[in-house]
């Protein structure tokens, strides 16, 4: 917390923070300004309840972000430290201002054991506490396991490629398509999807892959349902008629006029078949594509302007009539032609609501795919999270009443930028009765719920949050308690001048006759510098270049601002005086001090040029331009050419890169010398023979890339692109590179490895494909996120800015043109979506629109509210001499030109600001006898994994076995020379060794019951899990039967049958061992342990499914065997070949027989 220049006594609001911190036994809603202290408060109140005898086991501390948890976590260890300590926190004073009682003293010690028993986490993880002990009552695997959002969206993305190639005809056994459910009148009279593929299937399949995707992130919301009956339709054919009618009896030969009605007689003869006949999805898709009268005005179904009167007077006159006779008729026409101007408009809406819903309804099999996968694979995306929590907490009473018991206390951050299932979830867990009634009719249990937030910055409306949600939430806690809200505005961050700035004009944009959640005005305990904190500086544009509308281009002003800001800030830098919180006084600006704060990241790269062209480090947070960045297109290089050999262009670009750095001559110089050698024209390629190049560079760098790509089948594009990385010495490269600060290109270097992560069951050419489309696409990925640096200036969006500080402030490109993405639109009051199919919107899409414009809109001004409270000692605003009236400084309004002008010239910068790099004095001799003295301390570790041994080539073969009657009673057909051709061979493989396996894991954890037939029906259940089919044949395929039988005669063998009791699955065994100066570690997974009486193990079982092991197999087993009895110490282990049943037993090494 900002230095306090008041004791918290002297505080305007010292009495609703004395509330806030003390009283335990009512539910409170504080409103925490800008820059207030809240995590302090939060902290305190945290604190003083464990004073007050709370166990820390009961309360929940839920934050926006693990960071801000764990920030949380510290400032309350830190409390009840100081006040053990007998230090009284200077924002805990007031609280307890005669220092701790006994009892809260005796209390404290005996929490502070216990600290890390306090839930304090997001929302999300609050919710996997609260499902995890209750997987039965929430219809889940115990072992569910969280995928990470990135593994999501591939495995989406995969289903719905799978699902659209069913649904559109593909061969259903093709591609692990017959997994997928049949679908329902595929290519039938009501498959509206398949007609509208036919008549546009590039536009078509682009609206079905945006809307999967759409619907993903709102997997509740539906279409409205429309309200459209024949009549609707009816009208439009009784509008043309009595037209045509009207026009046939007039007298008169208006061409234009006639041509409309004959445009229109098509449109009117398919809305009376509408209206006669069944709508089915086929027809919907024809009327759909009919052709558009040519009276609309463009892209709409309304008609232009009549438009006919001076044709009809011409009329008139041509047949003899008046001019009056002409001008009664056009007025008679012009209303006919509005008649069908608002029945076209409302056939079209009509059809545009029966068609939007049949196309939401298609999404539905698409959703119970995405969920079933989740639930088969036992995974949870945080979505789920938040579901199952909200449902187990409304449908099972007593579980609630349990949790509610377990967390009695909760308390919340940034409560502003909540959901509407975030709040359920709360209201349901703290409060008491019906369950039946909606979350905020609730009966709040008193101090169950202490919720923190500032409804003037929600700003996270495109993640989900809403201020609604908030209001509502609010009006719950009012309604049960006039006194439960509290208000804290007391800012400890900004000088009072700024403060006075934001007051003055943030009150009226943010009052609540704007539709705003309304305002309340922020007190400074700072003194305010000598100088003006709230100053401007001028872009004059009389000069700029304009196109041929004398308009100005966004790039020409955004150049000109990123030229004087740039100045601005070489000149802050080491001269601007700003107040340091640690050394309590002023001193100069350093880089880091100063923020440049951008409404979007379009564009920023402009700035980052201008700054760094003036040696002034930059750590950017804001710019989309992640594959536009060299260190990243060095990477996509790198895992093209490791993933395919043929991919000549990317290995040009990497040699001729930044990376390796050859220039085209020497390239050129070694393709021609291969020539030569060869007496071949060679192309240079991944795999050429590096003993036949010349130029070292190249070579070297060939055998790093040679090698990685033999292991490229095997190992995960994350580990392939590490080792590149670090073989290729890209870390080194960057930092020489970039001799300021390569922290934002070792940023993005890190965000590639992270993005590998996702691909590591699907491998580097999957990746590397992926990295391509997505550069070529120009996809706007935000950059990797560099650690802060106090030596650099920051570039952030002002989003990204919630949460920060800094002493100098300067809003960047708020030239920028208002824009948001309107094709879809998702309604928080009835959960409903809206968008447009093809052209034709849904029933009540102009509406939503509009809502969402006008809250959008609002929310961009409570953008800026954030923004400019992030300020410290100055706020720079920028004076733009011309402006567009829909840019984002717009929103706000200000007069800039009435600040007093900042006055650079006061302010000269750094004397030297040229970067001074390290030089280098190490001599070879140094280098060489520190390099001896490494090598004679290094340690060689050799690591052993017995269990991988069961995965190299040689055991992936198709096995065989004899099976039959007597195959218990078979040995070891590989041993034996002499086969019986006359019994059967039964098809063996890895899926059947690891259902077999899986089958004697749960016999002996008691998950299934030691049955045949139970074996039988979940050997079944496991074919159907892993998508195989469940042949009878064993000859033919896997058989449950076969399986199950085989299963059930080797845990009968009377070796096993001894010990079965004691028998223990799936045993973890560590081991190291240590001989002169190389250390051996083994690490592995034994199928069964027996485990005697006195906890010891005294055998090592190995089940082998393996249906015809050769000799060398046999003695590869062995070995395992041996390296896990040596590890664990047992005397006795067992090879058990699960369909011979034979067993191999072997003795430790050094063991007594």
């Amino acid at each position: 917390m900002t230095d306090f220049k008041k004791t918290t006594a002297s505080l305007p609001d010292s009495t609703a923070r004395l509330t806030a911190l003390t009283d335990y036994d009512r539910t409170l809603l504080v409103e925490a300004g800008a820059g207030s202290g809240k995590t302090a408060l939060i902290a305190g109140r945290v604190a003083l309840l464990i004073a007050a005898g709370v166990a820390p086991g009961k309360i929940v501390a839920i934050t926006f972000t693990e960071a801000a948890a764990a920030e949380l976590l510290e400032r309350i260890e830190r409390f009840v430290r100081d006040l053990m300590d007998g230090e009284l926190p200077i924002e805990l004073r007031e609280a307890v201002p005669q220092g701790l009682s006994p009892m809260q003293r005796q209390n404290l010690q005996q929490g502070e054991s216990s600290l890390d028993e306090i839930t304090c986490t997001t929302i999300h993880g609050f919710c996997q506490q609260l499902i995890k002990p209750y997987p039965v009552e929430t219809g889940l695997d115990p072992g569910a396991a969280i995928i990470d959002p990135a593994v999501a969206e591939l495995a989406y993305q995969d289903l719905m490629h799978a699902w659209l190639s069913a649904r559109f005809g593909r061969d259903r056994g093709a591609e692990g398509l017959g997994r997928l459910p049949a679908m329902e009148g595929a290519g039938g009279e009501q498959d509206f999807f398949t007609e509208l593929l036919i008549k546009e299937p590039d536009r078509t399949l682009d609206l079905i892959e945006k809307t999967a995707n759409f619907l993903k992130s709102h997997r509740s919301a539906r279409a409205p349902v429309p309200s459209v009956n024949s009549e609707d339709f009816l009208r439009l054919s009784e509008a043309v008629l009595a037209c045509a009618s009207w026009y046939n009896e007039c007298g008169l030969n208006e061409c234009t006029t006639a041509e409309f009605i004959d445009d229109m007689a098509p449109i009117a003869d398919l809305a009376r078949k509408a209206a006669s006949g069944p709508l089915t999805g086929r027809r919907i898709a024809e009327l759909l594509f009919h052709h558009p009268p040519q009276a609309c005005k463009k892209n709409d179904s309304a008609f232009k302007q009549w438009g006919r009167k001076g044709k009809w007077k011409t009329a008139a006159k041509s047949a003899g009539q008046t001019a009056a006779a002409g001008e009664r008729l056009s007025a008679e026409g012009e209303k006919h032609y509005q008649t069908c101007n608002k029945a076209y408009q409302e056939f079209c809406a009509g059809l545009g609501a029966l068609a939007f819903q049949r196309f939401v309804k298609e999404f539905d099999a698409l959703q119970g795919l995405y969920q079933d996968y989740k639930r088969m694979a036992a995974l949870l995306d945080f979505d789920d999270l938040l579901h199952h929590a909200c449902k187990l907490l409304k449908t099972n009473e007593p579980v609630r009443q349990a949790l509610a018991m377990r967390y009695p206390r909760i308390l919340v951050d940034e409560f502003q930028d909540t959901d509407p299932l975030q709040a359920e979830i709360l209201w349901h867990l703290a409060g008491e009765g019906d369950q039946q009634v909606t979350w905020q009719q609730r009966r709040l249990r008193p101090g169950a719920l202490f919720l923190v937030g500032d409804p003037k910055q929600a700003i996270y409306r495109f993640r989900g949050a809403d201020v609604a949600t908030y209001l509502a939430a609010k009006q719950a806690l009012v309604d049960q308690n006039p006194k439960a809200v509290v208000e804290i505005s007391t800012n400890f961050r900004s000088q009072g001048q700024i403060l006075q700035f934001v007051n003055d004009h943030f009150a009226p944009l943010l009052d609540s006759a704007q539709g705003q959640p309304g305002f309340t005005a922020l007190s400074s305990v700072r003194n305010s510098g000598n100088g003006p904190a709230v100053t401007a500086f001028d872009i004059p544009l009389d000069d700029a270049p304009r196109n041929d509308k004398g308009d100005l281009a966004v790039n020409t002003i955004r150049r000109k601002e990123a030229c004087i800001v740039s100045e601005l800030v070489s000149r802050l830098i080491s001269s601007y005086p700003v107040f340091d919180k640690d050394l309590k006084d002023f001193r100069p600006a350093r880089a880091g001090d100063v923020a440049l704060l951008a409404p979007t990241g379009t564009s920023l790269w402009i700035y980052e040029r201008e700054l760094e062209a003036r040696n002034i480090a930059i750590a950017t947070q804001a710019g989309k331009g992640f594959f536009r960045r060299q260190e990243v297109q060095d990477l996509i290089a790198v895992a093209r050419t490791i993933a395919d050999r043929r991919d000549t262009l990317a290995l040009g670009a990497l040699l001729r890169g930044p990376l390796v750095g050859l220039t085209e001559e020497q390239i050129a110089d070694e393709i021609d010398s291969l020539q030569v050698i060869t007496d071949k024209a060679r192309p240079l390629h991944l795999w050429t023979d590096t003993t036949q190049l010349r130029n070292p560079l190249l070579k070297q760098t060939l055998a790093v890339l040679q090698n990685i790509a033999r292991k490229a089948r095997r190992t995960t594009p994350y580990q392939l692109l590490a080792e590149a990385i670090e073989e290729l010495q890209v870390r080194p490269l960057l930092k020489a590179r970039h001799a300021r600060g390569a922290e934002r290109a070792l940023a993005n270097v890190e965000l590639v490895l992270e993005m590998a992560r996702a691909y590591a069951s699907r491998g580097i050419a999957d990746f590397a494909r992926a990295l391509w489309d997505r550069w070529q696409d120009s996809d706007a990925q935000t950059e990797g996120r560099p650690d802060a640096d106090a030596q650099a200036v920051s570039i952030i969006t002002m989003h990204s800015a919630k949460g920060l500080e800094w002493p100098i402030v300067i809003p960047i490109n708020s030239m920028t043109t208002l824009w948001s993405e309107t094709q879809f639109l998702y309604r928080r009051s009835d959960d409903s979506v809206h968008f447009k199919v093809l052209d034709y919107p849904s029933q009540e899409y102009e509406i939503v629109h509009q809502e969402e414009a006008e809250e959008l809109r609002r929310e961009r001004v409570r953008l800026w509210y954030v923004a400019l409270t992030r300020a410290r000692d100055l706020l720079l605003l920028p004076n733009q001499s011309e402006r567009k009236g829909n840019d984002w400084f717009s929103l706000l309004g200000l007069e800039t030109h009435a600040l007093p002008a900042f006055d650079a010239e006061h302010f000269k910068g750094a004397s030297e600001q040229q970067f001074q790099s390290t030089i280098n004095t190490q001599d070879l001799a140094t280098w060489q006898s520190q390099a001896a003295t490494f090598e004679a301390a290094q340690q060689n570790i050799q690591w052993h994994q017995p269990s991988r041994h069961e995965g190299t080539a040689s055991l992936q073969s198709e096995d065989q076995v004899f099976a039959g009657t007597e195959a218990f009673l078979e040995g070891s057909p590989a041993l034996e020379r002499t086969v019986n051709t006359e019994q059967t061979t039964i098809q063996g493989g890895r899926q059947r060794g690891i259902i077999m396996h899986k089958l004697i894991e749960e016999v002996l954890t008691g998950e299934t019951e030691e049955d045949d037939r139970a074996f039988e029906k979940r050997a079944g259940q496991l074919l159907l899990q892993l998508g195989l089919t469940d042949e009878q044949d064993p000859t033919v395929g896997l058989s449950s039967k076969e399986m199950a039988d085989s299963v059930y005669r080797a845990l009968q063998l009377p070796e096993i049958a001894a010990i079965r009791p004691r028998l223990s699955p799936e045993l973890p065994v560590y081991a190291k061992n240590s001989v002169d100066k190389t250390i051996t570690l083994t690490a592995g997974i034994a199928d069964a342990v027996a485990i005697d009486d006195n906890g010891h193990i005294d055998a090592v079982i190995d089940w082998k499914s393996d249906v015809e092991p050769t000799l060398k197999q046999i003695d590869l087993y062995r070995s395992q065997v041996h390296e896990y009895l040596s590890a664990c110490g047992a005397p006795l282990g067992m090879i058990v070949f699960i369909t011979s049943g034979r067993i191999e037993k072997i003795q430790r090494r050094g063991a007594p027989t």
